[in-house]
C-alpha cells in the first residue's frame, strides 16, 4: 500500500498555499485518477499499457493485471500468459494461432512452440516426416506405413509412396509395381519370383501374371515350348524344334515327345521321321510311292539309305542319329546351340573360349585371338610394329611409356593398355584405386589407415574415411576434440579411456593418462587431482559441460536439489529469501523502512502547483516544464498522440520529428529495410527478404536469389545458414541441401537419398566429387575397389573374395549358375564335374548300382529286389542281384527256387518243396504285412483276396504243415451275433456294424433315425440317416414346431409366429412397415420380442436418431454454407469426445481447404438436442458431400438408450471462389447499375411532379425482365448473380410485408415439396403470399382514389369559397397565405386528375405495369401442379384460382380489343385517352397494326412468364421459348415500327435485341452445365461481356427518357421554354385590380366587385 502526505489548500493573496497539517491515506482511495493511471506530481498520468493499476514511481511498475486480460503479473510487469502475445501496444494479449503453443505475433512463422507434439521448423509448427495435421482431433497423425507423404491416415491418402523404387501412385494409393507383392507382414513390396511378372507371394506357384509368354500360377513354359538351362538367367520360353511335340530345358532338339510317324531316338532325343516318311517343314509326310525305301527334302526326292536332312540350322554336318557332327561358324556345343567367345570367329565344339579361328587381322596362338607376330595391341586393333617389352612401344621399342603405364601403345606416353598393380587404366592414363597412392616410382601403395584419399606418401591424406576424423592444416586426418587415436581407423571418444572430465588423453606406459582438464565452456575447476570437478553454480550431469544449478542454489547435486543457498537464502525453507529480503530479479535485496512511503516536499509541491496555475495543459504533458510528453504534441491547449510511427512530432500527429522503432526518414517515417506496412504498423518481413511487401519479397537478401513463387533461396549447391543467414556451399556429394552442408535434399551423379547422398548398394566411393563405380558382379556392396565385396552377390559366399558356392560355376560373365544335378561341384561348365551328386559314381557321374536317373536327372533308389532299374517299383528291374538269389523274370527280381521271399530277402525254405515263394497272397503263408492269409483268394470266406480279415469274422492261424511247421496260414470264422463287425472271439463281439450298437455283448439296432449311435440308448445317434435331420437325436423336421421341409433342407417359414433359425422376429405376417419384415429381420426404428416359439409383438422403438440439413445456397459462390444436426430426444453430449471423435469431411476434398464449426445449443445440464454446422470454405470444389460419422462416440440421452443413427451425409453440391477481381469488378459493376438506377429515379420524381411519367413504365418492364431472367434454370456466374440483384426491387417482393399474415396463412400447404423450382430460386409455393404484392399494388391506388376524394371535396367547400384578395399593393403579410392557396390548388387540380382517369387509365397501367409479378404468382402454381405427384384441396383450389386469373386476363384483353375498331378521329376526344392511354402509351395511335402491336405486349409479358416458370425443369426449353418470343418482338419493331417516334422505336429494339444477345450468353452457361466445354473461370470473364450488354440498354434508356422527358415538360410547360430562353415579360398594372386563384397560375384581372372562386 502506497501512503502520500497530503495537505488542504486554502486561498491566500491570490495564491494556493499549504495549510500544515497532514493526512495518511491510501492513493487509491483518493479517487483523484482513473484505475489505469497514476498520480505523478499532481498530474493523472497513464500507466504502462499492460498495466491496470501501476506504482506512483512509474508508469511500468504494474501493481495489478486486468483479470481477463491474459495477463500475469511477474516482477512488476504485466506479462501476457503462456500461449497469448503482446500485440499494438493492447491491453488484452492475443491468443497465439493454432499450433502454436507460445509465439510472438499472429502469424504461422511466429511460433516459439508448439502444440500436440508438432516440431518447430523456421518459426513454424509442423508435423514430422511420415505425419498429417488431423484437422478433426487437431494432432499429428502417422500416415499409412506404405506412404512417405499423406493428407491422411488411410492407404489411399498417399502423396508420396515409401519404397518409391518398388511402388507406384495410382488414385493416391501406393501399389507395387509389376514384378513386386505387398506382405502383409510389414507392408513392404518384396520381390516376386522370377518368373512372375506380378504375383501374390515370394513362391514360384504365387504368380498372378507373367513374364515374357509363360503361362500358369507357376509361369512356366506352355505347351511345345522349354526353358533353356544353359542360358544365364533365361526368362523367355523358346519353341521346341518343329519335330518335337515337347522338348526339355537342354534345347529344343531335346525331345520327350514325338508327333504322329516320328520315333524319338534314345541317343540324340531327336524325333526323326519314320522310314518311308519325309519331314515337309511342319510334319512326317510319306514318301511317294514311287520311292522304293526313302525320300529327303520332300515326299518326292527319293534317295537309297542311308538319307541324313541335319534339322538342327546350327549343325553343318550330322549323322543318321541327327546327333551334330560339325557346327556353323560361330556355334559351339553339343547341339551347336551355344554362341562362341565374343573373341573367336569359330571355336572347339567342347569349349567356346578355346578359339579355333579368329577375326581378321588377329590369329589364334594356343587357343586364344592375338595380334600377328610383329605387330602389337593399338586400343582395339593390331599396329605394324614388334612387340615391346613392359615400359617400352613404338618402332624398335625405342619409346619409354609413361611411369604409371606397364604397357603402352602410343603415339603418346601416357596411352596406356595395361598397369602396374593396383592400378586400372583411365580415359587413357593409368590411376590407382581408391586408398592407393602413386609414390616416385608410379607404384601404387595403399594409403594409412587414417585416410580416405592420400598423395605422395602414405600419410599425406586429401580425404578423411571415419567420422570423428578431420583433415588438419599437415594433411594428417587427426581426430576431432573429446576423441581419441588408438591406432584403429575409427577414432573413439576419449572418456573411454580417461572420464568425462578429460580434456586431453594421452597412451603413456601402456595406459591411458588424463593430462589436463577439459576447461573452454565446460564450467569445470582446474582440478585435475580431484577429476575436474564443476564450478559452484553447476553440477555434474554425465556429459562434459557442467549445467547450471537453480539460481537459488550456491551449489547443487541436481537441478532441483540445493546442497548450499545462494546468499540470504534460508536453507530450511527450499532456499526461499530470508526474513527482512524480497526477491527482486531473482536476488533477496534488504527491505527497507521507509520503502512503501512517499513523502511529498511542501516547498517542491507549492512550486509545482504555482507552475501548473499558469500551465494550461491538462493531460499528457509535464506540468513543470508546461510540455508535451514524448510522443504527444501540443494543439489548441492540449496534448494529443502522434501517429504511431512517431517517437515524437510536432504540429500534427505525422509530422515526425523523431521516428519510431523500425521506422526511419522523419518527418514521414516509412518502415526500414526488411520491414512491410500492414494495418498502418511496420511488420518484419521474412528473414530472408530484404525489401517486401504484403508479406511477399520484393528482394532478397545477399546472396538469397528469388525463386519462381517469389521465395528467396539460395543457389543451387548451396543452403541458407541460419546461424550467419548466408549461403553456405552442400558437401560435394549434393547437389541440393537444406539446414546443413550434408543434409541433401537432391544428389550428384547416381548417388541416392536420404540426406547423405551416399552410393547406392552395389556401387562403391571413389570420391565425394565423382560418380560411384559399380562393384563387381561378385558383390552386392563393396569397398575402396570393385572386387572388395563386403556382401556378396546372389548365389554367392565367403566375402570379400565372393565365391560361387558348392554345387555352381562362375561363367565368363561372373554368374554363378547352377551345376548339373550329377555334379556337387564342378567349374567352366555345367557338366564338367569336380566332385560327383550323392549315389553316382566318380568317374562319369552316373547312378550307381541300386539307383535310376529319374526325369530331373536325381538318382532314385531301385526296388530293394533290383540290382539296376529304370524305376522304382519292383516291375522297373533291369537286372538282379543274383549273389542274393534273385533271378529275372521279366522285369521282375523273384527269388530263385528253393527260397522264398520274407524281409526284404531271399531265404532258403526248411522243407524239400517244389516252390515256397511268398510275394503273392493266397499262397497259405502269413507274412507280416497280410492281415491273413488262408490259401485262396475267395471273398467272404473270412479273408478277401486282398488277405484283408472281412467284417463279422474272426481269423487265427494254424500251421501250414503241408510247407513248414514254420509257416502258418489263416483259419476264419463267422463271428457268433451277425451284426457284429469284428470279435476277438466267436462269442465276444468288440464293435458292431453301422446301424447297431453294443449292448452287453449283443448288438442292437439304433433307432430308425440314426445311421450310427453309441449306446446305450438307441436314439443317442452319432450320425443321422438323412441330412434332413436337424437334430442330436435326428428328429425329422416336421418333429419340431415352426420346422418345415423343402427340397431336402430343414427351413423355418417367416409368418407363421414362430421363431426359428436365423429369423430375428415374426409376427405372424409378411407385410414390411410394422417392426417386423416379409423376411423376418428386425427393421429400424423397432422393438420386437424375441422368445422362441412364440410370436412376435413389435412397437415403435423411441431410439435417439439424427438427421442432418443444411441450408441451400443463395449460389455456388456461397464460402458459408449453415446446416443443423437434429436428433430426435435430447441427448446427454460431451462436446470436448465429439469435436475429437466424431469424424467430419466433405468427400474428395483437401482438409486444408475447408474447416467445419460445430456449435452447440448446450443446456444447463450439458443436454443439446440440436448441433449447429458452419463450413467455411476456401478452394473451388465440385460435388462437395459432407460426411459425418458418430461411430467413435455414441451418446446417451436421459433414458440412457444411445444414438442409434452412426452416418449421415449430405450432397452439397458445388463451390466456386471469387478471386478478388471477379469481387472488384462485381461491386464496380454494381456502382454503374446504381448510378442509372439513381439517375432514372430522380427522372421519374420529376416526372411524377410534372405528371409526365409516360416514359418510365417500359423502363420499368426491362427491369422487371432483367430481375426475371435469373429464374432461367443454369447456374449463372459470380459477376452476373450480383448485378441483377439490384433489380429484385422491381419484383415488389417488399409489398409483401403490408399483408396481414394471417391472410397469407389460409393458402399455406401442410405439406412442403421440395420442387426444383421452390429450392433452387427460393420460391413460395402459397398462392396467396405471392400475390400479396399485387394485392397490395391495387390496393395503394384505391387508397389514393378515396384521398384524393377527400381532398377535392374539402378543398371545395373550406377553401376555395373563402378566397378573396384584394388590391395586390396592400397584400403584404397576406402573401403568405396567397402561397399556401396555391400549393393548396395544386393538390385539389392534381386529385380532380386522378380522380377522373382512376376507373380506367390508372387502374390499366397498374394491371398492365404489374402483369409479370401477377404472372409469376400465377405461372408459380401451375408448375407446382404438374409436379404434384398427389394433390390436396388446397393444391386444386389454388390451381383452380389460377386458372380463373389466366381467363381474367384474357377477358381484359378481348375487353382492350375494341380499341381496334375505334376510328382515328375519336382517339382525339378525352374519353378514349383516358379509356385507351395507358395501353397505347409510346405506340402510334393511328393504324391498325399499330393498335395491334400495342395489344400484344399484355400477352407477351403472360407468355413470356408461362415460357420461363412452366419449364423450369427443362432449361433449353425456356431459353428456345424466350428467344423465340423475342425474335418475334424484334421483327415486329423493326417492320411495323409501331412506337410513336424514332427514339422509342430505338427502345424498343435495343432491348429486343439486347435481350436475345443476353439470352444466348444463358444458352452458353446452360452448355457449360451439362456439358462442362468451358473452365469455369471462362464463364466467369464471359460474363463480363454480358453485363456489358445490360449496361448498354441500360445507358442507353437512360439517356433517351431523360431527353424525352425534358422535352415533353417543355412542351407542355410553355413557360419553361420562356425561362430557358430568359424573355422578360411585361408587367400589368391596374389601378384596381383584385387577386384570385386559376388554374395553378396567378392571374391579374380588374374586376368591378369581389369575386368568390369556385371551380
Amino acid at each position: 500500500m502506497s501512503i502520500v502526505f497530503l495537505s488542504l489548500p486554502y486561498k491566500l493573496k491570490g495564491h494556493q498555499i499549504l495549510q500544515n497539517f497532514q493526512v495518511i491515506r491510501n492513493l487509491q482511495d483518493t479517487g483523484q485518477c482513473q484505475t489505469n493511471q497514476f498520480l505523478n506530481n499532481d498530474v493523472c498520468e497513464d500507466c504502462h499499457y499492460s498495466c491496470w493499476k501501476c506504482s506512483s514511481s512509474s508508469s511500468s511498475s504494474c501493481l495489478e493485471c486486468l483479470s481477463d486480460g491474459n495477463r500475469i503479473l511477474e516482477n512488476l510487469i504485466c506479462k501476457c500468459q503462456g500461449n497469448y502475445y503482446d500485440e499494438n501496444n493492447e491491453l488484452f494479449c492475443q491468443r497465439c494461432r493454432f499450433p502454436c503453443l507460445n509465439c510472438q505475433g499472429k502469424q504461422n512463422q511466429d511460433c516459439l512452440s508448439c502444440k500436440n507434439s508438432m516440431i518447430l521448423f523456421e518459426n513454424e509448427c509442423k508435423c514430422g516426416e511420415h505425419q498429417f495435421f488431423n484437422y478433426v482431433n487437431y494432432q499429428c497423425e502417422d500416415c499409412h506405413p506404405t506412404c512417405s507423404q499423406c493428407n491422411g491416415s488411410l492407404n489411399s491418402n498417399c502423396v508420396k509412396c515409401n519404397q518409391e523404387q518398388y511402388t507406384l501412385l495410382q488414385s493416391n494409393i501406393c501399389i507395387c509395381k509389376d514384378g513386386y507383392y505387398k506382405s502383409s507382414v510389414d507392408n513392404n513390396c518384396h520381390q516376386c519370383h522370377v518368373n512372375c511378372k506380378t504375383c501374390s507371394g515370394p513362391a514360384n506357384n504365387e504368380c498372378l501374371s507373367c513374364n515374357d509368354n509363360k503361362t500358369g500360377s507357376s509361369c512356366h513354359c506352355p505347351y511345345g515350348y522349354y526353358l533353356p538351362q544353359l542360358v544365364p538367367q533365361a526368362s523367355v520360353c523358346f519353341q521346341c524344334h518343329p519335330t518335337c511335340q515337347t522338348c526339355s530345358n537342354s534345347g529344343e532338339f531335346n525331345c520327350l515327345t514325338c508327333y504322329e510317324f516320328a520315333q524319338l531316338q534314345p541317343d540324340s532325343n531327336m524325333c526323326l521321321c519314320e522310314g518311308g516318311f519325309v519331314w515337309n517343314g511342319d510334319s512326317c509326310s510319306i514318301c511317294d510311292g514311287g520311292c522304293t525305301d526313302q525320300c529327303i527334302f520332300d515326299p518326292y526326292n527319293c534317295c537309297a539309305a542311308p538319307c541324313v536332312q541335319c534339322f538342327n540350322p546350327n549343325c553343318s554336318t550330322c549323322d543318321a542319329t541327327q546327333a551334330c557332327t560339325n557346327c556353323q561358324e560361330g556355334k559351339t556345343g553339343a547341339n551347336c546351340n551355344l554362341q562362341c567367345d565374343p573373341n573367336c570367329k569359330g571355336c572347339d565344339q567342347s569349349n567356346k573360349a578355346l578359339c579355333t579361328s579368329c577375326n581378321s587381322p588377329f590369329v589364334v596362338v594356343g587357343g586364344i585371338c592375338t595380334c600377328p607376330a610383329g605387330q602389337e595391341l593399338s586400343g582395339s586393333t593390331c599396329v605394324s610394329g614388334p612387340t615391346c617389352p613392359d615400359g617400352l612401344y613404338g618402332a624398335g621399342c625405342s619409346l619409354v611409356c609413361d611411369p604409371s603405364c606397364r604397357r603402352c601403345y602410343g603415339p603418346n606416353s601416357n596411352q596406356c593398355n595395361r598397369c602396374k598393380n593396383n592400378a586400372y587404366v583411365g580415359a587413357t592414363q593409368c590411376m590407382c584405386y581408391l586408398g592407393y597412392y602413386f609414390d616416385a616410382t608410379y607404384n601404387c601403395f595403399p594409403c594409412n589407415y587414417t585416410c580416405r584419399q592420400c598423395t605422395g606418401s602414405s600419410t599425406n591424406c586429401t580425404d578423411c574415411l571415419y567420422l570423428h576424423r578431420t583433415l588438419n592444416g599437415s594433411n594428417q586426418c587427426a581426430c576431432d576434440s573429446g576423441y581419441f587415436d588408438f591406432g584403429i581407423p575409427v577414432c573413439q571418444p576419449t572418456n573411454i579411456a580417461c572420464g568425462l572430465h578429460c580434456g586431453n588423453c594421452q597412451y603413456i606406459s601402456s595406459s591411458y593418462q588424463c593430462l589436463a582438464c577439459a576447461l573452454s565452456s565446460t564450467y569445470r575447476l582446474n582440478d585435475l587431482a580431484n577429476q575436474c570437478p564443476c564450478q559452484d553454480g553447476y553440477f555434474d550431469n554425465g556429459t562434459m559441460i557442467c549445467e547450471k544449478c537453480n539460481y537459488k542454489c550456491s551449489k547443487c547435486a541436481t537441478a532441483a536439489s540445493c546442497t548450499v543457498c545462494a546468499s540470504n537464502r534460508d536453507s530450511s525453507n527450499d532456499c526461499n529469501c530470508l526474513s527482512g529480503y524480497d526477491e527482486q530479479s531473482q536476488i533477496c535485496v534488504l527491505i527497507s523502512a521507509t520503502a512503501n512511503q512517499v513523502v511529498i516536499d511542501y516547498n517542491a509541491l507549492i512550486m509545482k502547483t504555482y507552475t501548473a496555475e499558469v500551465c494550461n495543459l491538462t493531460n499528457f504533458a509535464n506540468k513543470v516544464t508546461c510540455q508535451c510528453l514524448g510522443g504527444y504534441f501540443m494543439k489548441n491547449s492540449k496534448c494529443l498522440p502522434c501517429h504511431r510511427k512517431c517517437k515524437t512530432c510536432s504540429i500534427i500527429s505525422t509530422n515526425c520529428i523523431e521516428c519510431s522503432t523500425n521506422y526511419i526518414n522523419p518527418p514521414t517515417c516509412s518502415c526500414v529495410n526488411g520491414f512491410q506496412l500492414i494495418d498502418q504498423a511496420c511488420v518484419s518481413c521474412n528473414q530472408k527478404c530484404a525489401l517486401c511487401s504484403n508479406n511477399q519479397c520484393s528482394t532478397c537478401i545477399s546472396p538469397l536469389v528469388m525463386d519462381t513463387d517469389n521465395t528467396c533461396q539460395c543457389n543451387t549447391g548451396y543452403y541458407f545458414d541460419q546461424s550467419t543467414n548466408q549461403c553456405s556451399n552442400c558437401q560435394t556429394q549434393c547437389y541440393q541441401c537444406k539446414y546443413q552442408a550434408d543434409y541433401c535434399t537432391k544428389c550428384n551423379f547416381n548417388r541416392i537419398l536420404p540426406f547423405k547422398c551416399v552410393c547406392p548398394e552395389g556401387t562403391y566411393e571413389v570420391s565425394l566429387s565423382l560418380p560411384c563405380q559399380n562393384c563387381s558382379k561378385r558383390c552386392f556392396t563393396c569397398e575402396t575397389n570393385a572386387s572388395t565385396c563386403i556382401q556378396c552377390a546372389t548365389l554367392r559366399i565367403n566375402s570379400p573374395s565372393c565365391i560361387c558356392p558348392d554345387g555352381y560355376f562362375e561363367s565368363s560373365n561372373l554368374d554363378c549358375l547352377k551345376c548339373h544335378k550329377k555334379c556337387q561341384t564342378c567349374e567352366l561348365s555345367a557338366t564338367n564335374c569336380l566332385q560327383c551328386s550323392t549315389n553316382r559314381s566318380s568317374s562319369q557321374c552316373q547312378c550307381i548300382d541300386g539307383y535310376y536317373e529319374n526325369n530331373n536327372e536325381v538318382c532314385i533308389k531301385c526296388h530293394v529286389k533290383c540290382k539296376t532299374c529304370n524305376g522304382s517299383s519292383e516291375n522297373d528291374c533291369l537286372t538282379c542281384d543274383l549273389t542274393r538269389n534273385f533271378i529275372q523274370s521279366t522285369t521282375q527280381c523273384n527269388c530263385k527256387k528253393g527260397y522264398y521271399y520274407e524281409n526284404n530277402t531271399c531265404n532258403a525254405c526248411i522243407q524239400e518243396v517244389v516252390e515256397c515263394q511268398t510275394n503273392y497272397c493266397g499262397d497259405g503263408i502269413k507274412q507280416p504285412y497280410e492281415q491273413c492269409d488262408d490259401w485262396n483268394k475267395i471273398n467272404r470266406d473270412g479273408c478277401n483276396s486282398q488277405c484283408k480279415v472281412e467284417e463279422g469274422y474272426q481269423c487265427t492261424l494254424i500251421q501250414n504243415l503241408k510247407l513248414s511247421p514254420l509257416i502258418y496260414y489263416s483259419q476264419c470264422i463267422q463271428c457268433a451275433d451277425v451284426n457284429c463287425k469284428s470279435c476277438p472271439n466267436v462269442q465276444l463281439c468288440f464293435q458292431c456294424r453301422s446301424g447297431y450298437f453294443l449292448d452287453e455283448n449283443q448288438c442292437s439296432p439304433c433307432d430308425l433315425h440314426c445311421k450310427e449311435c453309441s449306446g446305450p440308448s438307441k436314439k443317442q445317434c452319432k450320425s443321422c440317416l438323412f441330412d434332413i435331420f436337424s437334430t442330436e437325436d435326428c428328429q425329422l423336421c416336421e418333429d419340431t414346431q415352426g420346422l418345415y421341409l423343402e427340397f431336402g433342407n430343414c427351413v423355418s417359414k417367416c409368418g407363421d409366429g414362430i421363431i426359428r433359425l436365423t429369423e430375428q422376429c415374426d409376427d405372424g405376417n409378411t407385410i414390411d412397415g410394422d417392426g417386423c419384415s416379409s423376411t423376418c429381420k428386425l427393421e429400424q426404428h423397432w422393438v420386437c420380442s424375441s422368445n422362441n416359439n412364440t410370436q412376435s409383438k413389435c412397437d415403435i422403438a423411441n431410439l435417439p436418431i439424427a438427421t442432418i440439413t443444411f441450408q441451400n445456397p443463395s449460389s455456388i459462390y456461397q464460402s458459408n454454407i449453415y446446416g443443423v444436426i437434429a436428433i430426435n430426444k435430447v441427448m446427454q453430449i460431451d462436446q470436448i469426445k465429439a469435436q475429437q471423435l466424431w469424424i467430419q469431411e466433405i468427400k474428395g476434398m483437401n482438409q486444408t481447404n475447408y474447416f467445419i464449426e460445430f456449435g452447440y445449443d448446450i443446456n444447463y445440464d450439458q443436454s443439446t438436442s440440436q448441433i449447429t454446422l458452419n463450413i467455411n470454405l476456401y478452394e473451388s470444389q465440385q460435388n462437395m458431400i459432407y460426411q459425418i460419422t458418430f461411430t467413435n462416440y455414441l451418446p446417451f440421452d436421459s433414458e440412457g438408450q444411445q444414438l442409434s443413427t452412426q452416418f449421415l451425409e449430405y450432397q452439397l453440391g458445388d463451390f466456386y471462389k471469387v478471386s478478388e477481381l471477379q469481387s472488384t469488378t462485381a461491386a464496380a459493376s454494381k456502382k454503374v447499375g446504381l448510378f442509372f438506377l439513381a439517375t432514372l429515379g430522380g427522372a421519374a420524381i420529376i416526372g411524377l411532379l410534372m405528371q409526365s411519367l409516360e416514359f418510365y413504365w417500359n423502363t420499368l418492364d426491362m427491369l422487371q425482365l432483367f430481375s426475371y431472367l435469373s429464374y432461367i434454370n443454369v447456374r449463372f456466374p459470380y459477376l452476373h448473380l450480383e448485378f441483377l440483384a439490384i433489380f429484385k426491387f422491381v419484383e415488389m417482393d417488399f409489398l409483401n410485408d403490408l399483408m396481414p399474415l394471417t391472410f397469407i396463412q389460409i393458402g399455406e400447404n401442410e405439406n412442403y415439396h421440395n420442387y426444383p423450382l421452390l429450392v433452387e430460386r427460393d420460391v413460395k409455393e402459397n398462392l396467396l403470399l405471392n400475390l400479396s404484392s399485387i394485392f397490395v399494388t391495387y390496393g395503394l391506388p384505391f387508397l389514393i382514389y378515396f384521398g384524393c376524394r377527400l381532398i377535392t371535396k374539402l378543398n371545395n367547400k373550406y377553401v376555395f369559397d373563402q378566397i378573396l384578395i384584394s388590391d395586390s399593393r396592400s397584400l403584404g403579410p397576406c402573401s403568405i397565405k396567397l402561397y399556401t392557396y396555391q400549393i393548396l390548388y395544386y393538390m385539389n387540380k392534381t386529385a380532380s386528375i386522378y380522380e377522373q382517369s382512376f376507373f380506367f387509365q390508372i387502374l390499366l397501367r397498374v394491371h398492365l405495369s404489374s402483369l409479370l409479378d401477377l404472372n409469376f404468382a400465377i405461372f408459380t402454381t401451375v408448375y407446382c401442379w404438374t409436379q404434384h405427384q398427389e394433390t390436396t384441396l388446397n393444391d386444386t383450389l389454388q390451381y383452380l384460382f389460377a386458372n380463373l386469373m389466366i381467363l381474367v386476363q384474357l377477358v381484359i384483353i378481348i375487353i382492350l380489343s375494341d380499341s381496334m375498331l375505334v376510328k382515328k378521329y375519336q382517339f382525339e376526344s378525352l374519353q378514349y385517352k383516358l379509356k385507351y392511354g395507358s395501353l397505347f402509351e409510346g405506340f402510334q395511335i393511328f393504324g391498325i397494326h399499330n393498335r395491334q402491336a400495342a395489344l400484344l405486349q399484355p400477352f407477351k409479358k403472360i407468355l413470356f412468364m408461362a415460357s420461363l416458370l412452366v419449364f423450369f425443369n427443362n432449361a433449353l426449353y425456356q431459353i428456345g421459348l424466350l428467344t423465340s418470343l423475342q425474335m418475334i418482338s424484334a421483327i415486329i419493331s423493326i417492320v411495323l415500327q409501331p412506337s410513336e417516334n424514332t427514339l422509342e422505336t430505338t427502345k424498343a429494339i435495343i432491348q429486343d435485341f439486347g435481350m436475345l444477345i443476353s439470352l444466348n450468353f444463358i444458352l452458353v452457361y446452360y452448355v457449360q452445365d451439362n456439358f462442362n466445354y468451358f473452365s469455369q473461370d471462362t464463364i466467369e470473364w464471359i460474363s463480363y461481356f454480358h453485363i456489358g450488354v445490360y449496361i448498354l440498354m441500360l445507358s442507353t434508356q437512360v439517356v433517351i427518357d431523360c431527353y424525352m422527358q425534358i422535352k415533353f415538360l417543355f412542351k407542355k410547360y410553355p413557360k419553361l421554354k420562356q425561362c430557358s430562353s430568359k424573355k422578360e415579360v411585361a408587367s400589368v398594372t391596374s389601378g384596381n385590380t383584385n387577386y384570385y386563384l386559376r388554374q395553378q397560375f396567378i392571374v391579374i384581372q380588374p374586376i368591378q366587385r369581389p369575386i368568390k372562386f369556385r371551380e
